[in-house]
């Protein structure tokens, strides 16, 4: 284990005070999928880049679930176990209200399609050896009447529709059931990107640092109690990262992230 114990001052500061354990945990063969918030879009992009075995369903996309309890559900339909009351969000076409951007015309449309999906979803996850999961948003719109969680504030909002922000409980019960159903090795982490938006009390920045801060004490809870979970620091590297984001403070310039993904491949990759 690293002896270093006081904090980094000046240049000290920087991606390779990282170190983590153990190493070569994924080999370019390796089956791999990641799941999450948008940040695990760059991780999906990169592995594909760097000639890993990254796999992702040719039916849906994974990388816009921003909490730990739509990462569940997924993985729940994939193996028929989420079957929630509202299955759309009726406009000029069905929206399905678990998954951004994804829609049907009709419900026989709707009905084939989820079908489809929640079979590709499962033949990627008992594929697949290692899953990344990425979270990254606290704040929940659910439905009290079975509490499934949407990706986001219903458009239409209704009697049965209610808003909180989850508890480190929950987030940790939710990554506990996903390990349950899934047999391979996890890797968790914590998206470094601002929250867009907040519908709590206070400014976005405030409820933002406290999204951060509940789910990486759940992240790290998590993979501390479970052998085949490991922790990724992805939202340490870059808030240590001076000036990191674009101009918008909410997106990656693409050298953070080639730096977050070098500590990923120096300590849990194909290189050592």
């Amino acid at each position: 284990m690293s002896k270093r114990k006081t904090y980094p001052t000046g240049g000290q500061l920087r991606p390779s005070w990282f170190r983590l354990y153990p190493s070569n945990l994924i080999a370019l063969d390796t089956p791999i999928t990641s799941m999450g918030s948008c940040f695990a879009r760059h991780v999906g992009l990169w592995l594909s880049k760097s000639g890993y075995n990254f796999l992702t369903p040719d039916r849906g996309r994974w990388d816009r679930m921003y909490s730990s309890h739509l990462i569940r559900q997924e993985i729940e339909r994939a193996y028929g176990e989420f079957t929630p009351e509202e299955m759309y969000w009726e406009g000029r076409k069905l929206r399905d209200p678990y998954r951004q951007g994804i829609s049907w015309v009709d419900e026989d449309e709707a009905e084939k399609a989820l079908s489809l999906y929640a079979a590709e979803c499962r033949r990627v996850l008992d594929l697949s050896k290692v899953l990344i999961v990425t979270i990254g948003v606290n704040e929940i719109w659910f439905n009290e009447a079975d509490d499934a969680v949407f990706f986001q504030r219903p458009p239409e909002l209704k009697e049965h529709h209610g808003f909180r922000c989850a508890t480190v409980e929950e987030n940790v019960a939710n990554l506990e059931r996903i390990l349950e159903l899934y047999r391979g090795t996890m890797i968790v982490t914590v998206s470094p990107i601002p929250l867009l938006q907040t519908f709590a009390l206070g400014n976005v920045i405030e409820n933002s640092l406290e999204s951060k801060a509940t789910l990486l004490l759940a992240a790290k809870q998590f993979a501390r109690t479970n052998e085949r979970v490991h922790y990724f620091p992805s939202y340490e590297i870059v808030t240590t990262t001076p000036y990191p984001f674009l101009e918008d403070n909410r997106h990656l310039k693409a050298e953070v992230v080639e730096a977050v993904m070098g500590v990923f491949e120096n300590n849990l990759g194909a290189v050592a």
